[in-house]
């Protein structure tokens, strides 16, 4: 089973993934959740709603205090992949 735990992406990850000008990504990146840079999510914050496309994580606001100030968007968040792929093809190694 494939889990994953979801984070605030680093400056480095937005500016590689946005250049520059990386703070101008939806709802915007200002300067006062550079606190939050990096950060892991706490799971309770999150919630999945099943759609045509699938799961779909949304992050509860009511749930997450340290965010409701401040607005998330998809290209924000990090998903980082824990547990093992067992539908992945595994490269054998002989010895």
């Amino acid at each position: 089973m494939i889990k994953y735990k979801y984070r605030i992406k680093t400056k480095q990850e937005f500016i590689d993934e946005f250049g520059e000008n990386w703070r101008n990504v939806k709802y915007g990146y200002v300067e006062e959740m550079d606190y939050l840079l990096g950060q892991d999510i706490d799971p309770k914050c999150y919630e999945f709603d099943l759609d045509v496309s699938g799961n779909r994580l949304k992050f509860s606001s009511e749930l997450c205090v340290s965010f409701h100030t401040f607005s998330l968007s998809d290209q924000m968040i990090k998903e980082i992949q824990i547990g093992v792929d067992y539908n992945k093809p595994r490269k054998l190694i002989y010895e």
